[in-house]
């Protein structure tokens, strides 16, 4: 994203808080989908621990209007504590793919691993969104968007 690009999220009529809302109900989608493809990964449950609990950070940097207040939200991690099996790694792939790139506009973008019982696959869009979506003793899911202004106080 450029800084051109950075500025016209500032502007978005949709609220960090109600985005963060929107990316919690998509990451619980892509868990719901794993869900689908290999039942004895449910339940899935959002991460407890220090640093991966996620919510707003602020980016009031991007203005350079001193009364901004935005934020970037990040959902954390989403979690199950079993591995995708290998067997469903495709078919819950290719609808995650398809789910992100509809809803976001977002690829995938590096592959840091794919290979027997260690998945991991991250996607980006061209206007800020990104989404991790990885397994191998675990399964960890997350999400985050562009700045956006906070609600009103």
């Amino acid at each position: 994203m450029t800084s051109n690009d950075s500025w016209r999220q500032l502007d978005h009529p949709e609220t960090a808080e109600a985005l963060l809302v929107r990316l919690k109900g998509t990451v619980e989608e892509i868990g719901r989908i794993v869900a689908s493809h290999a039942p004895a990964m449910a339940p899935f449950r959002w991460s407890t621990t220090a640093g991966r609990q996620g919510g707003l950070a602020g980016c009031g940097d991007l203005s350079k209007d001193k009364e901004f207040n935005g934020a970037f939200p990040s959902t954390g991690a989403y979690l199950s504590d079993s591995p995708i099996p290998d067997s469903a790694w495709p078919a819950a792939l290719t609808e995650v793919t398809e789910l992100l790139a509809r809803d976001y506009g977002a690829v995938p973008d590096l592959v840091p691993q794919n290979s027997p019982g260690k998945h991991d696959v991250r996607f980006a869009s061209p206007d800020g969104f990104a989404f991790a979506f990885g397994s191998q003793v675990a399964t960890s899911i997350d999400g985050s968007g562009p700045c956006r202004r906070k609600a009103e106080v």
